[in-house]
C-alpha cells in the first residue's frame, strides 16, 4: 500500500502482481493544509500571513502524534488590525487544530481503499504495513498517527519527497516493456 501526498492531491494505492487492485485520490495534501493554517491564524489572531509561512510553521511544528501546548514557534505576519507587522506564538495544539480536518480526512481515505481492498491483501498490510510517499510524509507523527487510528504500521521511502518524480521517469525509461498505463502516453522530446 503506497500513500503518496503531495503537495495538490493524496494518491492512495494498493499494488500487488504488477497491478493496481484498488486506489483512491482526493484534494486533501501540502497546500490545502497550508491554506488551513494561514485561514486558522487569520480567523483566530487576525494575522496575515503567506504560503511561504503556512508552509514554513508546518515543517517547523506540525506534531501530529501528541502535541504540546508548552511547544511553540514564532510566526510573523501583517496584522489586520492595524496593517502593521506583528507576531504571534503558536503552539503544537492549535496548530494540530488547524489542520486536524485535513488529517483525518486522509486517515478516511486511506480506510476507504482499505475496506475496498480483498481481505487477504489486507492482511498482508497489515504484517508489512503501508509506505508514504510526497512532502506531506514528513508531517511530524504522521507515522504514529496512523499506527493509532488504523492500526497499520507506515515506512517512510528514502528521498520521499523526490521519489515519486524519480519513479515516473523511470517508468517513461521503461514504456517499451511496461504496457499498463502507458497505451496512451505522449512523450515529448527536448532537444
Amino acid at each position: 500500500m503506497i500513500v503518496d501526498i503531495g503537495g495538490g492531491t493524496t494518491d492512495i494505492a494498493i499494488v500487488s502482481m504488477n497491478g493496481v487492485v484498488t486506489s483512491y485520490t482526493i484534494k486533501t495534501a501540502g497546500n490545502a493544509i497550508d491554506r488551513s493554517i494561514a485561514k486558522y491564524i487569520q480567523n483566530k489572531y487576525k494575522l496575515l500571513i503567506g504560503e511561504r509561512t503556512a508552509e514554513k510553521v508546518k515543517i517547523e511544528l506540525c506534531n501530529l502524534y501528541d502535541p504540546n501546548d508548552e511547544v511553540t514557534y514564532t510566526v510573523k505576519g501583517r496584522s489586520l488590525l492595524k496593517g502593521l507587522p506583528a507576531q504571534i506564538q503558536l503552539s503544537e495544539i492549535e496548530l494540530f487544530k488547524a489542520i486536524e480536518d485535513d488529517t483525518f480526512a486522509i486517515m478516511e481515505a486511506i480506510r476507504k481503499v482499505l475496506e475496498d481492498a480483498p481481505p487477504e491483501l489486507v492482511g498482508d498490510i497489515y504484517d508489512n504495513g503501508l509506505l508514504l510517499t510526497g512532502g506531506g510524509a514528513l508531517l511530524g507523527g504522521l507515522t504514529q498517527l496512523i499506527k493509532r487510528t488504523l492500526g497499520i504500521n507506515c515506512n517512510i521511502a528514502k528521498d520521499a519527497i523526490n521519489c515519486v518524480a524519480k519513479g515516473t521517469g523511470m517508468a517513461f525509461g521503461s514504456m517499451t516493456t511496461l504496457l499498463d498505463g502507458f497505451e496512451t502516453a505522449t512523450v515529448y522530446k527536448y532537444r
